[in-house]
């Protein structure tokens, strides 16, 4: 089972909230096919709230759907998301960094949320440091 990061905007986020899905851009669909059912994502909401959202249990393979609209993009490789909790109160992300493992250069820690979709592997340790945080 592997944790991915997903890093969006807002107004993204609010979609993935509302339905329940995940989308990459179709440049992004041979990493999206890595996905197995059972894998969790991590949301990482950008720009303006620089804070985690939730965490999710994914609940499909990947499929495709260009009729799914989203906020400034098209995002047609999509999953099927089950939520397993979401962040009440955003926690500014300066705080949670200390305790994140893989974050090695807390320095230079936006360097790890840089681009869109699923480029990074989070690990077991943190995302339960997260689950607690975000409760």
């Amino acid at each position: 089972m592997l944790n991915w990061l997903g890093v969006t905007n807002k107004e993204n986020w609010e979609i993935v909230k509302k339905k329940n899905i995940w989308g990459v851009k179709s440049d992004l669909k041979d990493m999206i096919a890595k996905i197995e059912i059972n894998d969790k994502l991590i949301i990482y909401i950008k720009r303006n709230i620089s804070a985690f959202g939730g965490i999710f249990e994914i609940i499909s393979k990947p499929y495709l759907n260009s009729k799914m609209k989203w906020d400034k993009g098209d995002y047609p490789s999509l999953i099927k998301l089950k939520p397993i909790v979401i962040a009440k109160d955003y926690i500014p992300l300066k705080e949670i960094i200390p305790k994140l493992t893989f974050i090695k250069n807390k320095q230079r820690y936006s360097t790890y949320f840089w681009g869109k979709g699923m480029r990074r592997m989070i690990p077991n340790e943190d995302v339960e440091i997260l689950k607690k945080l975000l409760k």
